[in-house]
């Protein structure tokens, strides 16, 4: 007999009960419970996804749906010396303190609502509305614009007036920076990659730091110049030159063979020529170079047959080219097989016979044979690479030759 609910009520509240009734009502509904006390399971975190940094920002917008804006503010810095370098980008609009990165970093940069709103700042400097668009009405707004320009789709989009510069230098430059980078922080440090040729050593730019009684004389320091070596004999430069050249030939193969974009091959080939000719107008009354040059026009003629190579390149085959191309070769390797197998049979049939006799006969029914296969074949609506004399047709052909033979034999 129950005296108080107080403790029923406390029971039914309890978590034990609560638990066992869940499990009971998950029973009923055909639900396994899980076991009590058992170990939490782990979460499988998902592994980051590769990004390939060596595709270009145009690659990328390529498959990105939404507005974009402000390519022409946005310049792309290769190194000419190697053509798998990753490039790098800048974005010198106001406002976005020059963001910079590889191709992802960018693609980052000019999809945010920070970018589009530094662009309709510079596009519409009087109108003070641009900033106090939400995030939604700023993205409606670029969308609405892009539309209205005919530039929203990613194939209408204006990529070649984002600036191209095959710089080493810029790029290096760029390649060199710290994660932690910034136009504000290098314009109060003074340093970076702004910073002017010959600066004191000096890691402050505190004037009050530089030492009593130094005098800084330019070009004329004579400490600043004492690493540099300021003769180079003629094997020398000879020798220097044919490395730097040699590079630039096979860094044209490589990229040939690597079928690199066709553009970006002409340009380093463009740049080789141009260097060949003014090294040989530079050294053309030196006769101890006379080798070198006699070289260079060498190195040149070389360049120039790649250049063919690439300009005059065949175009690919179209698939019903390629199509008609395998028919070809496959069917007359068929035929081929066929005339083996049906000489092999002939002889053997016809032994005695002349062998002008024979070898007629074996074309005659190498004629008769070959139309019902090819069409037979066609049916079947496969590659014509897969066109051969199969077990089952090489009896067939066997059989087939030998009646034929055998007429003959018995006229």
């Amino acid at each position: 007999e129950l005296k108080s609910v107080i403790p029923l009520k406390a029971h039914v509240e309890g978590n034990k009960h609560i638990r066992k009734s869940l499990a009971f009502k998950q029973r009923t509904l055909g639900y396994e419970p899980e076991p009590v006390n058992q170990p939490k399971k782990k979460k499988i975190i998902a592994p980051k996804q590769k990004i390939d940094c060596s595709l270009p920002l145009k690659d990328r917008l390529l498959d990105f749906e939404g507005p974009i804006l402000g390519l022409n503010y946005i310049t792309e810095f290769t190194d000419p010396t190697d053509y798998r370098a990753v490039p790098l980008y800048t974005c010198k609009m106001e406002g976005c303190k020059s963001a910079w990165g590889n191709s992802d970093d960018m693609f980052n940069h000019i999809k945010k609502d920070k970018h589009i709103r530094n662009y309709f700042n510079m596009k519409y400097p009087d109108d003070t509305r641009v900033n106090s668009l939400n995030k939604n009405e700023l993205m409606k707004f670029a969308l609405e614009h892009t539309l209205k320009e005919n530039i929203f789709s990613p194939a209408q989009r204006p990529y070649d007036t984002m600036i191209q510069v095959p710089d080493l230098e810029r790029y290096k430059e760029i390649e060199n920076r710290p994660r932690d980078w910034s136009e504000k922080r290098q314009k109060l440090t003074g340093r970076g990659s702004n910073s002017t040729p010959f600066a004191p050593s000096s890691s402050s730019s505190n004037a009050n730091l530089t030492p009593i009684g130094y005098k800084d004389r330019g070009i004329f320091n004579e400490e600043k110049w004492k690493d540099v070596k300021t003769t180079v004999t003629v094997d020398e430069s000879v020798q220097e030159r044919k490395e730097i050249i040699d590079g630039k030939v096979k860094k044209i193969r490589d990229m040939i063979n690597d079928k690199v974009a066709e553009d970006k091959i002409l340009l380093l080939i463009e740049i080789a020529l141009d260097s060949i000719e003014l090294n040989v107008e530079f050294f053309a009354e030196d006769e101890r170079c006379a080798e070198m040059l006699n070289r260079e026009k060498d190195v040149k003629a070389e360049i120039l047959r790649l250049k063919d190579k690439v300009v005059n390149k065949p175009k690919p085959l179209t698939q019903s080219q390629q199509k008609q191309m395998d028919r070809e070769k496959f069917t007359q390797l068929f035929k081929q097989q066929i005339q083996e197998l049906g000489r092999d049979v002939c002889e053997s049939v016809l032994k005695g016979k002349p062998a002008d006799f024979i070898q007629d006969i074996c074309a005659k029914a190498t004629d008769k044979i070959m139309p019902e296969e090819i069409k037979s074949f066609a049916k079947k609506e496969k590659s014509w690479t897969e066109f051969k004399v199969t077990k089952g047709i090489k009896i067939r052909v066997t059989t087939f030759i030998k009646e034929y033979a055998q007429r003959f034999l018995e006229k």
